[in-house]
This record gives structure tokens, sequence and C-alpha cells, in this order.
């Protein structure tokens, strides 16, 4: 990443080609392992997993946001 002066007062960041190319893999690696890891696993298995990811990731944006409209008590949309 790079910060270069945008206004006066407000620099701004850049991901550089170099950054992006080292983010996506890191994100390709992970993936990779996440297969690795969850193959052996049933198909009851990773609905659960599915299921509860999206409980969390709603706690969590109702956290910082609020509910969004027409949210489930359950943390389902």
């Amino acid at each position: 990443m790079e910060r270069t002066p945008d206004a006066p007062d407000r620099p701004h960041t850049v991901i550089t080609t170099r950054g992006m190319d080292a983010m996506r893999a890191v994100l390709r690696r992970r993936r990779e392992a996440t297969t690795e890891i969850l193959a052996a696993w049933d198909g009851d298995d990773l609905r659960t997993l599915a299921h509860m990811f999206t409980r969390y990731n709603q706690a969590v944006a109702d956290h910082y946001r609020g509910p969004a409209p027409g949210a489930r008590a359950d943390g389902l949309r």
C-alpha cells in the first residue's frame, strides 16, 4: 500500500498491484486450506457450520449498525 496526498489534510491509501497480488495469494491459500480441512465433514455438519456463521455475522452486523429491517430474532433473514 502507498499513502499519497489527496487534499492538504486528507491522505488516502492506494493498494498497489503488488499488494493486490499478495492479498489474492493469501485468500487463495486460505480457501485451499479451508477446503482441505472441511473435506471430511458431512453435509449436516457443513450446514450447521454455515448456519452458525450466518448467525454470528448477523450478530456482528447488528452490533455495529443495528438490526436490519425485517431481521428475525434468531439472527437469520
